[in-house]
């Protein structure tokens, strides 16, 4: 029937199997008669304005015996089709022309320098992974990056080093977990399992990429540390380690390597995306279940103490220089700044709760919002970066005397400002978890100001709102587990977390 209709009418005879090869990609663009007339980098162009990589519908990749019946059938399609255009019915120059065309930048656009079609390298290594042993040849991949070129060879530019980091490490990342990037699997709904052949592939491929990259990766992190793009990536890669390899492998040297290098990037960087990285990769290298935790416990513990400090000495400068009646410049301004950045990013990973940096912020963070409000409007950034440091949550206060009242009365002006840092989304909800496990011990003095941020919190995120409210349940339960290592299920202490769990989550 579509022959016929071809006979007919070339143009929308067209349009059809172009919107058909699009549907079959995975997209819901849909192709005009207008369009068709265009070049089709272009509509593929348009195309991927309207693609949404996280739908999860695929029909070429989709499981299932109807999917699997299509994919079979697809590729017969082509086939016959190509044979018919050549050969017989359909010979026509036109179509060939525009089918082959279009499949070929269908095929050349999954996504990665020339095309500028899609950002997200995770797809393009989806696509290739399985088909293409270059995906995991990191040798090849840490040559092109770290060698220098041959006489008769073109060195790589920027943007080369760039991508193939970017592509690098997320070939490290699928690899290593066996996980397709979000929308490729089966179902967004159900986590996929790994079949036994399936999950020795994925151990076998990470202790090869973990046994290169103990080597090479303090190399990479030396060439490219004045390059946040790259840094970004590069301090991710770790992340996918089997950490037993350092010990079994006699590889300690280049652990104790690859902490001094995050050490100093957490000094020298400023950027958020390398520092929160930064921040991450040390909170699994520091996990207590692996052989090297010690050495790497001490590490991160120099890290956080030189943030800590940095701030310190930051704010000595900044707190002498208004004391004396001096105006701060921006350079000290930025010096504070910067370095509660970096408390505040550390903070999301670890416990700074031994470094006594709360009686600090507590006493600095006032100031800077009362001088906000009537000098330089760059102290107002001050206040707002102490937003990634989360005090201990408030005390009840006790005795009703005027002191106790002003005390009071502080706390419930603190406890308001963090928590406005919430409900403004300059801090993520899941930092309220502290406050929200207080809601009914401090019911009476405080309990106003936290069910109202609980509210807004479940307007802003029901789902991390639930998991706020989980990690308090869970700091509670483990609250209690410290004054009774055995709890029964009648001891009041039980029942009182039982009767919070109903409220909280009700």
């Amino acid at each position: 029937m579509w022959i016929e209709e071809y006979k007919c009418n070339k143009e929308s005879a067209l349009v059809q199997l172009m919107q058909f090869f699009i549907n079959s990609s995975g997209c819901r663009g849909k192709v005009t008669p207008d369009m068709a007339q265009m070049d089709h980098t272009l509509i593929i162009k348009k195309m991927t304005q309207e693609f949404d990589e996280e739908s999860g519908e695929y029909p070429l990749i989709m499981s299932g015996q109807t999917w699997k019946k299509f994919r079979s059938n697809f590729c017969e399609f082509i086939q016959t089709l190509v044979k018919m255009c050549q050969y017989s019915i359909i010979y026509d120059q036109y179509l060939m022309d525009n089918i082959i065309s279009l499949l070929t930048g269908l095929s050349d656009s999954q996504f990665f320098i020339e095309s500028e079609l899609h950002e997200h390298g995770a797809y393009l290594v989806d696509s290739l992974i399985e088909s293409n042993p270059m995906m995991k040849d990191w040798e090849c991949m840490t040559d092109l990056l770290l060698e220098e070129a041959g006489p008769d060879e073109e060195a790589l530019d920027n943007r080369q080093e760039s991508s193939l980091i970017e592509l690098m490490v997320c070939c490290v990342r699928q690899s290593s977990t066996g996980e397709p990037p979000v929308g490729r699997g089966a179902s967004r709904k159900h986590h996929q399992v790994l079949s036994k052949e399936q999950a020795k592939t994925v151990s076998d491929d990470r202790a090869k990429m973990t046994t290169h990259f103990m080597v090479t990766l303090p190399a990479l992190l030396d060439k490219f540390g004045a390059d946040p793009e790259k840094l970004t990536n590069l301090v991710a890669i770790p992340q996918y380690f089997d950490l037993e390899l350092y010990t079994t492998q006699r590889q300690e040297g280049n652990l104790s390597l690859l902490l001094g290098k995050l050490r100093e990037v957490v000094k020298v960087q400023t950027e958020a995306e390398v520092l929160e990285t930064c921040g991450r990769t040390l909170e699994l290298l520091c996990g207590e279940q692996h052989a090297v935790y010690t050495r790497c416990n001490v590490a991160r513990a120099t890290v956080t103490d030189m943030c800590v400090n940095r701030y310190k000495e930051a704010m000595d400068d900044y707190r002498s220089l208004v004391e004396g009646g001096e105006t701060p410049d921006a350079d000290e301004v930025f010096s504070v700044i910067n370095s509660l950045r970096k408390v505040s990013i550390m903070y999301m990973c670890h416990n700074l709760n031994d470094t006594n940096i709360w009686d600090s912020l507590f006493e600095d963070l006032p100031k800077c919002v009362k001088q906000s409000e009537t000098q330089m409007p760059a102290q107002h950034h001050v206040c707002l970066e102490a937003s990634g440091a989360r005090p201990h949550a408030p005390r009840l206060a006790d005795g009703q005397d005027e002191r106790r009242i002003e005390e009071l009365h502080k706390r419930r002006n603190f406890l308001a400002a963090y928590c406005k840092l919430i409900v403004y989304n300059v801090a993520p909800i899941r930092r309220a978890a502290d406050v929200f496990k207080h809601y009914i011990k401090c019911y009476n003095d405080y309990g106003d100001i936290i069910k109202a941020t609980l509210s807004k919190a479940r307007e802003i995120n029901k789902l991390n709102c639930a998991i706020t409210m989980q990690l308090a349940m869970q700091a509670l339960f483990c609250d209690m587990l410290q004054k009774h290592p055995a709890p029964t299920r009648q001891l009041p202490d039980f029942l009182e977390l039982k009767v919070r769990a109903r409220f909280i989550f009700s």
